[in-house]
């Protein structure tokens, strides 16, 4: 209802705003999508924590999925002019088997948190590695934001929550996606460089 009465606002159906109150008004509809995004999140923790029996595998192309995840991302790279990067096998016919949409969340939410932290026009990268011996896809997921501090890794490692926010809900939610994908979550990070 909030996000609805501010986008109304924003959209000059109450009047005629200046370029600054339209920029403000953006931001109060960003900041709401992150509030309904960590609720979803903290939802599904608590589904996890409680089991997770709706796993539904199957062969899934590469592309396919690919496009999937372009198309989910597409409203939060636009705003800001991210440019999403793509690299690996997405044009044959190479697939994976997994649950369509929860890979598709567990790629969502490390790109989400990699596109939160990177300036206006930069660029995150999503990597498919296909590694034949161990009949395996590794997914990666780059940004050049600011990195994760030491003591928010320790946190994330430790399956807790940063204060501060940086993205440590979603990690952790992503780790339990991988997890029902039989596969761990690795995390690199270097304050100042950036995230993978």
């Amino acid at each position: 209802t909030i996000r609805e009465a501010v986008r109304m606002v924003r959209e000059g159906e109450m009047g005629r705003l200046s370029t600054d109150q339209k920029q403000c008004l953006s931001a109060a509809i960003d900041q709401c999508n992150c509030a309904t995004e960590m609720v979803d999140e903290m939802a599904q923790t608590r589904q996890f924590e409680t089991g997770f029996p709706n796993v539904h595998r199957e062969w899934i192309s590469l592309g396919e999925l690919r496009h999937q995840i372009e198309a989910t991302l597409q409203p939060w790279v636009l705003p800001r002019v991210i440019h999403l990067l793509c690299d690996g096998p997405f044009s044959g016919r190479q697939k994976v088997y997994g649950d369509r949409s929860l890979l598709r969340r567990l790629i969502v939410n490390l790109a989400g948190n990699a596109i939160r932290v990177t300036r206006e026009g930069g660029h995150v990268l999503i990597r498919a590695s296909v590694n034949r011996n161990a009949n395996s896809v590794a997914w990666s997921v780059v940004d050049q934001g600011n990195g994760i501090a030491p003591s928010d890794m320790d946190l994330i490692a430790a399956g807790k929550a940063p204060m501060k926010g940086d993205g440590g809900l979603g990690l952790m939610i992503s780790r339990q996606l991988a997890a029902v994908h039989f596969s761990t979550l690795r995390i690199e990070s270097r304050k100042g460089t950036g995230t993978a």
